[in-house]
């Protein structure tokens, strides 16, 4: 079996963003958590880079010291449950494309970093730009999909939480980073909005959840039947649903809903990944909203915001 050793020294040897450029193929949990290990080593390097740099500055050197410790103990984490979850590989409405965005922030960062030109202003804003961006957001889906794991997997929540509140707290006690701190503490969540997301996937669902959670409240229902209990209690401003499901799929939800109250049907947004004529006839007939699998983290976020700004209630 390899050692944990010779895992961490395979995903820092790799780099933090290794065979993630261009691919476009649906990504999986193993898949999610794999690229998640080349992207804790790279950033637990980078950190610890930055640290010397600004080894002068104490306060500085020692947050970010902090941090390249938090990323080995996240990547230890992660190594752990690569091992675990071969048979839990399923595809994801998301593509690698998405979350290689990051790419070019690493990089820079690397190439200020190595240069010795990075100000600390410069180098919060990166900080910044990968702590709470699309990586996060995918962390906290693997955290998510691996609770049902005993032990160590229930510690990834806190540690997470750890590592961003150390980012928050030296922001606050610099004047100078308010601009930073405002942009970290402002979500786009609109007031009053709420979102039913529907798919027989929990792993589909607590991605979902993670994507959306930043434009509106989120609720969540694993198949058309559970998802019409529940609009016949709160009139969602927007259903996100799975066309093919078991007990009642997406259609079915579709026209019950439909026929249940007034506007709904124009608040809803379909994920498909090869639709038959069927469906294709269906979308059509009804001119409803739809998204192919696998989308960018971007897009659908992009086409949630749009669909809560101009519809229904």
């Amino acid at each position: 079996m390899t050692s944990s050793h010779d895992d961490r020294r395979r995903a820092t040897d790799a780099g933090p963003y290794a065979n993630s450029g261009g691919n476009a193929a649906p990504l999986d949990l193993e898949g999610a958590v794999e690229w998640l290990v080349r992207a804790e080593a790279g950033a637990g390097a980078l950190y610890a880079k930055a640290a010397r740099l600004f080894a002068s500055n104490r306060e500085l050197s020692a947050l970010l010291e902090e941090l390249s410790v938090d990323e080995s103990s996240h990547l230890d984490m992660l190594v752990s449950a690569g091992r675990q979850i071969g048979g839990l590989a399923r595809p994801l409405p998301v593509d690698l494309t998405a979350i290689d965005g990051i790419s070019p922030i690493i990089r820079r960062f690397e190439e200020e970093v190595e240069a010795g030109t990075i100000s600390e202003a410069g180098l919060m804003e990166m900080v910044v730009a990968l702590e709470f961006s699309e990586h996060n957001e995918l962390f906290a889906y693997v955290v998510n999909a691996l609770r049902s794991f005993p032990g160590e997997f229930t510690e990834l929540v806190g540690s997470l939480k750890r590592h961003r509140d150390r980012i928050i707290e030296h922001l606050r006690s610099k004047p100078e980073l308010k601009g930073l701190l405002e942009r970290l503490e402002h979500f786009p969540e609109l007031e009053g909005k709420s979102v039913l997301v529907v798919d027989d996937e929990k792993t589909v669902l607590s991605l979902l959840r993670i994507i959306i959670a930043g434009n509106a409240r989120v609720d969540a229902a694993e198949n058309g039947e559970a998802a019409l209990e529940a609009l016949g209690k709160e009139d969602y401003s927007l259903v996100v649903s799975d066309v093919r499901m078991p007990v009642m799929d997406g259609m079915e939800l579709y026209r019950r809903a439909s026929a249940m109250r007034q506007g709904l049907e124009r608040r809803f947004l379909f994920l498909t990944g090869s639709p038959d004529d069927g469906v294709r006839d269906f979308f059509t007939a009804n001119r409803v909203e739809f998204m192919l699998k696998p989308m960018s983290i971007y897009s659908l976020r992009e086409k949630v915001s749009e669909m809560l700004a101009a519809g229904g209630k």
